[in-house]
């Protein structure tokens, strides 16, 4: 793990911060169902990695696709059960998985789709401070939730921010239709 220092002066205020670059994980497997109804084709897609050993992580799964049609060009994001976020608080060394499904509508025979799928190992301050924005959001007007407040670590006067590290791996799929 690297540490990376951060120092900014501006205007005679001095602010600083530092992060570690986690580990990146080695390989994501994935598990893809394809199917039709009268209204067009769906993929379920569960995409699964093994937690790094020996410490504590967490991680930010993700996915974009990429479609071409009638030499159009469409794409767009993936959103997880999960939202995304996982951690390896069940166990050091487990598998972690999350799943989505996307609806394509109808497809013309030999449409292929590209998938790229993405496990990002972040720092827990990134973590948490994604993860609050992201419940504030899905709760934004339900007058039972109290929101976060995201945490952020930029030291000096009326420094707020988040300075994070983070590993990126991802795995590029095409599916054929």
């Amino acid at each position: 793990m690297v540490k990376i220092y951060l120092e900014v002066i501006t205007q005679g205020n001095t602010y600083t911060s530092s992060c570690k670059i986690p580990e990146r994980v080695a390989t994501i497997l994935e598990n893809f169902a394809v199917g039709q109804d009268d209204y067009g084709v769906y993929t379920d897609v569960d995409i699964s990695f093994e937690d790094i050993v020996g410490t504590a992580n967490f991680y930010i799964v993700g996915a974009k696709y990429e479609e071409i049609f009638e030499e159009e060009t469409y794409k767009g994001s993936l959103y997880f059960e999960t939202g995304g976020f996982l951690t390896d608080a069940i166990g050091d060394g487990v598998i972690l998985n999350d799943k989505t499904s996307t609806y394509t509508g109808f497809l013309e025979e030999g449409t292929s789709v590209k998938l790229t799928l993405q496990v990002a190992n972040v720092e827990e301050l990134i973590y948490q401070n994604l993860r609050a924005s992201y419940l504030n959001s899905q709760n934004d007007g339900n007058p039972f939730v109290e929101y976060s407040i995201a945490p952020d670590n930029i030291a000096g006067e009326n420094g707020v921010g988040v300075f994070g590290g983070y590993q990126l791996t991802e795995k590029i799929i095409e599916i054929q239709y």
